[in-house]
């Protein structure tokens, strides 16, 4: 009797709001025509689009509208990295035992700092740090992360959020 459209990832690869509302606007547009069929829209954007897409949304015709804003503190951030490594078939509760012997007792609080409260960016940064490591196949996957893979995984992490 009811449908539900759900929508995630307008952020992926496009970071600029114009961007991301380019793809998704065909889509709100369509948001007064669905409540006459029974559909709903539940999207996970980012906070910079909210106050045009409200807007957009009243423009449209839309006049009930419920958002709810996601708040990611540091522990719930913790409680997505252990779900990703059990999604994964890993044992593992952190990466303590991959990293160089400086950074063993301060990886994870590294990462999650530098996820700066968003989850996107925490696994960004944690396929990054990976990707980094296993990039050089003249060198053993076995040998311990390095700081100079982990300065990488940040500046693609970055990069990659920024365009």
């Amino acid at each position: 009797e009811r449908v539900t459209v759900m929508l995630d990832g307008v952020d992926t690869y496009w970071r600029q709001p114009a961007d991301m509302l380019a793809l998704l606007d065909p889509l709100l547009r369509l948001v007064p025509d669905f409540s006459l069929q029974g559909v709903s829209l539940k999207a996970f954007l980012p906070r910079e689009l909210q106050v045009e897409v409200v807007r957009r949304l009243a423009d449209y015709g839309v006049d009930e509208l419920s958002v709810f804003v996601l708040d990611w503190q540091r522990g719930r951030l913790e409680a997505l990295v252990l779900a990703r490594y059990r999604a994964a078939g890993s044992r593992r509760l952190g990466l303590g035992d991959l990293v160089e012997d400086s950074m063993r007792q301060s990886i994870d609080d590294m990462l999650l700092d530098a996820a700066q409260g968003s989850p996107r960016r925490l696994l960004l940064i944690l396929h990054e740090l990976i990707e980094a490591h296993v990039a050089d196949p003249t060198r053993p996957v076995e040998r311990p992360i390095g700081r100079a893979e982990w300065a990488t995984a940040l500046a693609r992490a970055e990069a990659r959020m920024a365009a």
